[in-house]
């Protein structure tokens, strides 16, 4: 069985699974847990540095959002990772995004010389992406996973089979509160204090490229960001009004959930 940890605030390497890549049989293992089809991938989490000695044409990619080829030389030292043509969703990470992540990598590379591990969500079939400890713990004597990372801590599991719950931690379905009118003012001051638009704002939270490269809580990303995203409604009208559509769009599906519970 492949060694599995979970780690921390998301699933880019952190509420995840991760698993050496090395063999087929982790990603046999891995998708057994996740109840998934033998033929799904696993994607890879690289150390950015070393991503173009292992990948085709590759770039960052730190939100796994695009898909690379293996390169031919490489396909057999990495059989977890590869798809039937031999793609891969790849994660790339430097040490300033997830010092902690990387530096675990980046010691599976120095004893191995794969400077990248499987990723993947940690969650069952069905189930939402773990929120909690609770949650997390629940999961892993269920999978009957050894070792676990929390907040820091190593936590080893043993005697599962005392464990009585089969099922995934039960979620909290209350919809979202209220925020106070006095709260959701400071929130909006602080995130926003230069003043772009509703819209403005929408397109810079939903444009990674621009939220990464900008931050509109001072005043020369506010006028950067202004500024690019007015030039692209010049050149493309229709960006202004999908972007607003869009808007409107989750807007109304939030109202409905706040006030229903209901998506």
């Amino acid at each position: 069985m492949p060694n599995l940890v979970a780690l921390g605030p998301r699933a880019l390497g952190n509420r995840s699974l991760l698993s050496s890549p090395l063999t087929l049989d982790a990603k046999v293992e891995l998708n057994k847990i996740k109840k998934r089809q033998w033929w799904r991938p696993v994607a890879p989490v690289v150390m950015e540095d070393h991503a173009a000695e292992w990948f085709y044409d590759i770039y960052p990619s730190p939100f796994m959002l695009q898909t690379f080829v293996i390169r031919e030389e490489r396909r057999s030292q990495i059989p977890a990772v590869a798809h039937m043509d031999f793609s891969a969703r790849v994660q790339t990470l430097t040490h300033e995004r997830n010092p902690l992540l990387y530096e675990v990598i980046e010691r599976f590379h120095h004893k191995t010389g794969v400077p990248m591990l499987c990723n993947t969500s940690l969650n069952d079939r069905g189930e939402p992406i773990i929120d909690t400890i609770a949650q997390a713990f629940n999961f892993c004597i269920r999978k009957r996973i050894k070792v676990g990372y929390f907040n820091g801590r190593r936590v080893a599991f043993k005697n599962f089979d005392l464990y009585c719950p089969n099922t995934p931690y039960p979620r909290n379905h209350i919809p979202f509160s209220v925020v106070p009118p006095d709260v959701a003012s400071s929130i909006r001051r602080q995130s926003n204090p230069y003043g772009l638009s509703e819209l403005e704002m929408y397109v810079y939270l939903h444009d990674l490229e621009l939220y990464e490269k900008y931050d509109v809580r001072t005043a020369n990303g506010a006028r950067n960001v202004t500024a690019e995203i007015h030039r692209l409604w010049e050149r493309d009208p229709s960006a202004r009004e999908s972007a607003e559509a869009r808007m409107l769009r989750e807007q109304a599906r939030f109202y409905l959930y706040s006030h229903t519970g209901e998506s």
